[in-house]
């Protein structure tokens, strides 16, 4: 995987729509450009932005990171592209009919949902927080894999949060409504991916897309960076990540960094502490999410930088 980065978002979207305006010459010739972006609103201004450098855009097939894992998925034959319990539109009436009939049957795991809902649980109150579940569960599936996993084996993550109760019950009944051995969720065919990436045949990789362009992302799921990784290592994959300064950024301590270190008797030589209080205290103190995700990109792939 091959990561481009600079400031500015104008100059990232010219350089890839100078790259996708040629197709490599493996690439079969009805085979679409395939983006990946982060959001619909990125899609739309990356297509316009595209169109107005190369006069056209099309044959392009952009998706967002969990539907071309699905998309992927399909593609080798590891998993359905199907709908499914866990698609986000679902996911909310699904918990909201395990709640509605839990509740009914008195499920000791529900004794915190039922103290929230009162008596009256057709009140509006259980859809609104069906919904909220549903947003909780669906990143636990991208970021705490872990914990899920733990479930489905009967476990605790979090043995001191009696809340994990109800939570966990709410997860090990939709996985037994989906009634199959294998989940068919993003992080689950994720995984399920990885491992298949690192032991395809020469046929299989015929299948794989032969570019991929990602771009304007500020996070990723680790999962998801996995597949990405090895799938880079297979066919031209690139990331345009705007970051916010040309130089590194890396090293940057934030205030409560410095504060912590002066506390624990760990404070920098006085000559280190005058270099940070003259380097930028904003990008010090709120880029460190993007400081995080270039360490795990500097991990998984060359990073070039571009300079106008």
């Amino acid at each position: 995987m091959r990561v481009f980065t600079h400031p500015d978002l104008n100059f990232l979207a010219t350089h890839l729509a100078q790259r996708i305006r040629t197709k490599p010459d493996t690439t079969a010739l009805l085979e679409p450009e395939i983006l990946v972006i982060q959001t619909p609103g990125m899609k739309r201004w990356l297509t316009l932005a595209c169109a107005r450098e190369n006069g056209i855009l099309a044959h392009t097939k952009t998706m967002m990171p969990r539907e071309f894992i699905m998309h992927l998925g399909a593609r080798l034959g590891i998993s359905k592209d199907e709908r499914n319990l866990f698609d986000r539109d679902v996911l909310p009436y699904a918990i909201y009919r395990i709640l509605l009939t839990g509740l009914e049957r008195q499920a000791k795991e529900l004794e915190e949902i039922r103290k929230y809902l009162g008596d009256n649980v057709q009140d509006g109150k259980l859809l609104p927080l069906s919904q909220k579940i549903a947003d909780v569960l669906d990143q636990y599936v991208l970021y705490r894999p872990d914990w899920i996993e733990k479930w489905q084996e009967g476990k605790r993550a979090v043995p001191q949060d009696p809340s994990e109760l109800w939570q966990r019950y709410i997860w090990n009944e939709l996985v037994k409504n989906t009634g199959k051995e294998e989940l068919n969720h993003q992080a689950s065919v994720a995984g399920r991916l990885v491992r298949a990436l690192e032991r395809l045949t020469n046929e299989e990789k015929k299948r794989l897309p032969r570019r991929v362009s990602m771009f304007g992302f500020s996070l990723l799921p680790p999962r998801f960076l996995q597949v990405f990784s090895r799938l880079g290592e297979m066919t031209d994959l690139t990331l345009h990540l705007q970051v916010p300064s040309l130089h590194y950024t890396g090293d940057l301590l934030s205030d409560r960094q410095i504060q912590w270190r002066e506390r624990n008797a760990k404070a920098l030589s006085d000559k280190g502490l005058e270099k940070i209080f003259t380097e930028n205290r904003l990008l010090r103190n709120f880029g460190m999410t993007a400081k995080e995700f270039m360490e795990l990109l500097l991990e998984a792939g060359d990073v070039t930088e571009l300079y106008e």
